[in-house]
């Protein structure tokens, strides 16, 4: 067996591969950006 694998309840489960450099940047960057904009809304449920 390659690659990287997960057991749960003695099971085993192909783990998928790691994202590239590039995409985990861009996850970041929105992820930071979509936090600040939420961060500074007026909540409704206040």
């Amino acid at each position: 067996m390659e690659g990287t694998w997960e057991l749960i309840n003695g099971k085993a489960y192909n783990m998928t591969p790691s994202l590239n450099s590039t995409h985990q940047f861009i996850v970041g960057v929105l992820y930071y950006a979509l936090r600040f904009f939420f961060q500074n809304q007026k909540s409704m449920c206040s």
